[in-house]
């Protein structure tokens, strides 16, 4: 049996992104037809995309890179024109400044690979935009030697620079807030100028602000949100435009709701009126359906359907009976359903765990039954 499919190994790995997707081509078209109109607007703009643990935000997230960055057709976006920077807000440990963090993340999101080509179609006159320490670096990307590249890639980033800061030519690295957000700023207005028409940033597990973050350390990163956006409305009136900036903000609904009481929650908040989050988002207006859209569990058809096209994709034996898989019943899926409430996360991390045991001992089917019995085992059920 396991020589027969064992085509199926790795057939439900939840961190695979390379599959079609279920259950989201409503919200998809929503958020593409956003994203064409705030691009079309020369404006600063944020989507909201809420949904609970293991219901696809990321697995959206990472759709979305694919299309912008030119990985794959869909969408009618001009990947030539668009700069995508998707970053992980799943801290290791927790920053202590908030804005450089988060401005050294979207570069470091971007790439050395990518910041070599912008770095390359700059002409002579692009280099007026950037202050002394970004034109350094923009003019050590363009180099023919790795080192230096490399040593400017670190800095940007925020990695630790101190050996490779006479490769630069500066005394320090780039080590402040302020000083990064300007910079972000500088950055805009040089993607426009050479050619690109928006920077999209992609920002996953937002939840982790508001869960990890002291009130005050969520009260400065929204104020540093808030200053991109009074940035940005400023830079609009100067003589060179940036270049569009959108945000793509992934949350679960709980931190949402927690982000958005936060000023009638936290003492630090009510007395300051709520400091850094509710000018946000008065900037922001999160409207469902417009720049708020929410990922729902799947119902039993979509659990059907999620475990048949994982099976479908890798399967390689074509004389099969059934339209899933010989051994996998409706009953089955049905049992799987009820114990994982339609979780995306939850259907393929049990089916790997069941189909997988399934084959070590031979069945010719996974029943409810059976199927029960091997999560009972693992003390799953």
């Amino acid at each position: 049996m396991r020589s027969n499919y064992s085509d199926v190994a790795g057939a439900f790995e939840y961190f695979d992104f390379d599959v079609d997707r279920i259950n989201q081509d409503e919200i998809w078209d929503q958020m593409i037809k956003r994203l064409k109109n705030s691009m079309d607007k020369e404006t600063i703009d944020t989507i909201i995309l809420l949904g609970h643990y293991g219901c696809g935000k990321t697995f959206l997230l990472h759709s979305l890179e694919k299309v912008l960055s030119g990985k794959i057709e869909e969408g009618k976006f001009d990947s030539n024109k668009i700069v995508c920077s998707r970053i992980n807000l799943s801290p290791s440990e927790l920053p202590t400044k908030i804005g450089l963090n988060f401005v050294t993340s979207i570069f470091k999101a971007i790439g050395l690979k990518k910041l070599e080509e912008i770095s390359q179609k700059m002409e002579l006159k692009d280099f007026s935009i950037l202050d002394f320490e970004m034109k350094a670096i923009f003019q050590k990307l363009r180099e023919k030697y790795e080192e230096s590249k490399i040593a400017a890639f670190h800095w940007i980033t925020g990695e630790s620079v101190s050996k490779e800061n006479t490769k630069l030519n500066m005394r320090t690295g780039l080590n402040s807030s302020e000083k990064a957000l300007r910079y972000l700023n500088q950055f805009l207005t040089l993607l426009k100028a050479i050619g690109y028409e928006s920077l999209v940033v992609l920002v996953d597990e937002f939840e982790y602000v508001v869960t990890v973050y002291s009130p005050s350390k969520v009260n400065q990163m929204m104020h540093m949100f808030r200053n991109i956006y009074d940035e940005f409305a400023e830079s609009k009136t100067k003589e060179l435009k940036p270049a569009n900036l959108i945000f793509v903000i992934a949350i679960t609904p709980t931190g949402w709701d927690d982000l958005t009481n936060l000023e009638k929650t936290s003492s630090i908040l009510i007395k300051t009126g709520g400091a850094g989050v509710r000018p946000w988002l008065n900037r922001v207006n999160p409207v469902r359906g417009r720049n708020l859209f929410e990922l729902k569990p799947f119902d039993e058809e979509e659990t059907r359907e999620l475990v048949t096209a994982r099976l479908r994709k890798n399967r390689k034996e074509k004389n099969i009976p059934y339209d899933t898989f010989p051994f996998v019943t409706p009953p089955f899926i049905d049992l799987l359903y009820k114990k994982t409430k339609g979780i995306p996360k939850d259907i393929l991390q049990l089916c790997d765990l069941v189909i997988s045991i399934a084959l070590e001992r031979g069945l010719k089917e996974i029943n409810a039954e059976n199927g029960k019995e091997i999560l009972e085992t693992y003390r799953v059920f």
